[in-house]
């Protein structure tokens, strides 16, 4: 449908200027507090540029390279946009 074609664009042009930013500007990691377990942040620490930060100890698997907390969002939105492309075809 027209609506879902137009939102479509919207957030294809909101994840564009995302990653332009992402290129162009510096990102400050202010975290201070662990996104899993709310503990005080020490060394060493990962951050994903959703601006998440995590003991290393607190996140399982780094294998890839996907925030626990976003990824399954980030994976939900790629099933609808596979399920899209299917669609168009």
């Amino acid at each position: 449908s027209e609506d879902r074609i137009e939102r479509d664009r919207q957030e294809i042009e909101r994840m564009q200027d995302e990653i332009e930013k992402l290129k162009t500007q510096p990102r400050p990691f202010q975290m201070t507090r662990c996104s899993q377990c709310g503990l005080g942040l020490e060394v060493p620490s990962i951050h994903f540029f959703c601006g998440h930060s995590y003991h290393s100890y607190c996140v399982p698997n780094v294998v890839e390279p996907l925030c626990p907390k976003c990824s399954p969002e980030a994976q939900a939105k790629q099933v609808v946009r596979e399920q899209r492309e299917a669609q168009a075809k």
